[in-house]
């Protein structure tokens, strides 16, 4: 599958509820994150129905990158089905920028400016350290900026994820995170 720098994409699974059965994340190498990982019960929602289990998935760099999928019962994992090794192959595109009105830019690393406008819409909150990695833009009135980021919690053992932001700079003012 090919995919670029910056994009998300989602995987889905079905399961019979009741089973025992999940699909958990058996692999997941460098130049991928998985952001978001999730159930949904199917039409009805009687016992035994069926569920949707989804993994996304946010390319980081450019190379190839591989995820597997696994299916085991929690209580039984000596009873357990791995899927096939996905490749994803990641392209880097360059960055030309879409200046006009409404048009977003492709994902890219940021820029200086890029990166004191996010440092200035996280100035003052505590609790959860971000580090920018990738930024998409859109001209309005004002820009609007989609960071990718590293987030990890400040207390002990906290476990580092990627996360989206939102910030929005007004033509006249400060940075705000939307």
């Amino acid at each position: 599958m090919k995919k670029k720098i910056g994009e998300i994409f989602t995987i889905t699974r079905e399961v019979s509820a009741g089973t025992g059965y999940s699909y958990y994340l058996a692999l997941l190498t460098e130049g991928l994150a998985l952001i978001d990982s999730g159930t949904s019960e199917q039409g009805n929602h009687l016992a035994g129905g069926n569920v949707l289990q989804t993994f996304t998935f946010i390319c980081l760099k450019e190379g190839e990158a591989s995820f597997q999928l696994a299916k085991f019962r929690v209580f039984d994992p000596a009873d357990i089905l791995y899927e096939n090794v996905s490749t994803v192959k990641i392209e880097n595109v360059s960055y030309a920028g879409d200046n006009s009105r409404g048009g977003w830019t492709e994902y890219h690393e940021l820029s200086p400016e890029e990166r004191k406008i996010f440092e200035e819409a996280f100035e003052g909150l505590i609790g959860v350290k971000y580090t920018p990695v990738m930024v998409k833009s859109q001209i309005v009135n004002g820009v609007n900026y989609i960071y990718i980021a590293d987030a990890v919690g400040a207390y002990l053992d906290a476990i580092s994820f990627k996360t989206q932001v939102s910030i929005y700079k007004p033509t006249q003012g400060k940075a705000v995170i939307t």
